[in-house]
């Protein structure tokens, strides 16, 4: 009687798409391809939802072995499942591996119910696990896993870094989904591609560092998975590729791809961490995918502006200047371009932080930046001991936020996360400063609440975007009784208990999903829009600009900015704001306000009717494009000068 192995790859649910098993579809695709195995195993379906644990526990029968591929997002959850599973199956082997497990043996010592955990890529360890178990064979040959000798010892057996994974098998096109597929037909499932592994960079927070040697995939195949995807509906693909477009071959595969979406309507979207320097081959890529409506746009990761930080984390971006080319590039084509930064990278200080995030505004970047937490994981460089000491890192243990997913319930498991708090050079006191300063500029800046002042008192003023932001925090912490004062207040008062709590906001008004402190600022701000402009007529007023201009302008500011009522938006002005802000927001220094009658017309192509309905299709499917800016989609407005 063959022996079953049961896998369990549980990911979060975005709605009503989840995301195919693809970690462990890889492993079964490798064992499954290898005769003795399958003469020995059978594999029950993978367990790919988070559920009840007791529930998950009731697909399993008899299992020999059951496998857990472990991430941030499900490791607690998982740990919870294992426990069970060990109580009702006490004879049942359970292996641990994925990017939450430590290259050592560490784990053993923390959960007992763990019989083995495999480091690293997993595929050719895997297989050679079976074998040795169906041999009678010792596990001294097994490579990369650690586990029990003994009651009382441990031993762990070195990695070897896979030589052909150009041979190994596709879990889409041997059929690993299918059965998934099958059983669940009212699921809108999202899949995994991988054309490449490896990242020949080192950044110090990222755990591809330990992943340095590239090695790609088979173009046939790789075009063979993207029809896979495009025969089942597939509709969104992310690549996880580590630096899509550094290849030449990523033009073909885009190519591809453009074809593929002509022909059959999928994939409709494929998501890229496009390559790091932004040579000519990923700006055709970008143009293509972007113009034929796959991708949204380009991210031009920063992570930091800081000379020294980036020296402390292994990496080198283009120059300030290099970067406002690149991103002109992008801006003359109508390509949004956003972009990445992280708080409280060793070496960072408070002032540098919240300088170079108004640096990149001076150069354009103005459609949407993501502002992540530094986040420390055991198998980057970041987190190891020494480089900890080196820096003065201080982490603390947060929930995992489930942001834009189903807020947890009462019972569910809760996933944590270990983040920076302190380095050497951020006190404790300074990182909480810069949360707030950061989240104020994506709130007001980059949701617009105030973004057209600040373009006007840089351009016009001299006024730097870091003066500006620095003067409304300055007003939004002494402006008592204000609703703006006591959203600001109340986060600022979270962030001191450090426990997480004020990082995901929930609000029914808005549905079922958590939001970001600024998400859910800015949605407060647009269901009390005509009080947050009344209440922070104090700080506009005191920004001296002339009062015709000033009324205009502030008529222009609130117009623009998105509520459920609006359909079609008419702005009358006396001047001509629309290119002006179009050009300054661009990164164009050499442009003037100018006194111009006209009416701008912009219409709203997906109208919505309720707050839920606005807060799902214009603050979480257009993150991006920022479509809480009406203005921001271009090819819905119009200008008549008269």
């Amino acid at each position: 009687m063959k022996k079953t192995v049961c896998f369990f790859q549980a990911n979060m649910s975005y709605g009503e798409s989840k995301y195919l098993p693809y970690a462990a579809g890889c492993l079964i695709a490798y064992a499954k391809a290898q005769k003795d195995i399958c003469d020995e195993y059978d594999f029950a379906d993978i367990v790919f939802t988070r559920e009840n644990p007791a529930a998950a526990l009731r697909k399993v029968s008899e299992p020999f072995l059951a496998a857990f591929s472990c991430y941030t997002w499900n490791f607690e959850y998982h740990k919870v499942l294992a426990e069970m599973l060990k109580e009702r199956f006490a004879e049942c082997i359970v292996v641990f591996g994925g990017h939450n497990i430590p290259y050592d043996d560490s784990l053993l010592y923390k959960l007992p119910y763990v019989d083995i955990l495999m480091h690293g890529e997993g595929e050719e360890s895997f297989s050679a696990l079976l074998n040795a178990f169906s041999r009678g064979e010792t596990l001294r040959g097994v490579p990369g896993i650690s586990y029990r000798a003994d009651k009382n010892q441990t031993k762990t057996n070195a990695s070897v870094r896979p030589g052909h994974i150009d041979k190994y098998p596709s879990p889409y096109l041997s059929g690993v989904f299918d059965g998934i597929l099958k059983r669940n037909p009212d699921v809108r499932f999202s899949a995994i591609s991988e054309t490449n592994r490896g990242c020949p960079y080192g950044c110090s927070y990222c755990d591809w560092s330990l992943c340095r040697e590239m090695q790609v995939f088979p173009i046939e195949r790789v075009k063979k998975e993207l029809q896979w995807f495009a025969d089942h509906k597939i509709e969104y693909v992310f690549c996880a590729d580590s630096n899509f477009g550094m290849l030449e071959r990523d033009f073909e595969i885009s190519e591809y791809i453009v074809r593929l979406r002509k022909r059959t309507g999928y994939p409709r979207v494929f998501g890229i961490n496009s390559a790091k320097y932004c040579n000519d081959n990923v700006f055709r890529i970008i143009k293509m995918l972007f113009e034929n409506r796959i991708s949204k746009g380009v991210t031009l990761s920063h992570q930091t502006l800081n000379s020294e930080a980036l020296a402390n984390i292994n990496r080198r971006n283009f120059s300030l200047e290099e970067f406002t080319q690149i991103l002109r590039r992008y801006n003359a084509c109508g390509i949004p371009a956003y972009a990445d930064m992280i708080i409280g990278l060793p070496g960072e200080t408070y002032d540098s932080f919240c300088d170079g995030l108004c640096k990149l505004l001076e150069c354009g970047m103005n459609m949407s930046m993501s502002i992540y937490d530094c986040q420390v994981y055991c198998n980057a460089q970041m987190g190891q001991e020494e480089y900890r000491r080196k820096f003065g890192i201080k982490t603390m243990t947060l929930p995992l936020n489930f942001n834009h997913a189903r807020t947890p319930r009462e019972g569910d498991v809760q996933e944590y996360v270990d983040v920076i708090r302190e380095t050497a050079s951020m006190p404790e006191k300074d990182m909480r400063r810069a949360h707030i300063f950061k989240t104020a500029l994506q709130c007001f800046h980059f949701k617009g609440w105030l973004k057209f002042f600040a373009a006007y008192m840089y351009q016009s003023r001299g006024v730097s975007y870091r003066q500006f932001y620095d003067a409304a925090v300055d007003f939004v912490f002494s402006a008592q009784g204000t609703l703006i004062n006591s959203l600001f207040t109340g986060y600022a008062v979270g962030l001191e208990k450090n426990d997480g709590s004020v990082l995901t906001y929930s609000n029914p008004d808005f549905g079922p999903v958590g939001w970001y402190p600024e998400e859910g600022i800015a949605l407060v701000l647009a269901q009390n829009k005509e009080r947050f402009y009344r209440e922070a007529e104090p700080f506009l007023s005191s920004l001296g600009i002339e009062p015709e201009l000033y009324r205009e302008l502030l008529a222009y500011q609130k117009s623009v900015i998105r509520t459920p009522e609006h359909r079609e938006v008419e702005i009358s002005s006396s001047y001509g704001f629309y290119d002006y802000f179009l050009a300054v927001l661009s990164g164009d220094t050499d442009v003037m306000l100018k006194r111009a009658r006209n009416t701008v017309r912009v219409r709203i192509d997906n109208p919505v009717n309720n707050w839920q309905d606005y807060a799902r299709e214009v603050v979480l499917y257009s993150n991006r494009r920022n479509d809480m800016i009406i203005t921001n989609c271009k090819e819905a407005v119009t200008v008549e000068y008269y």
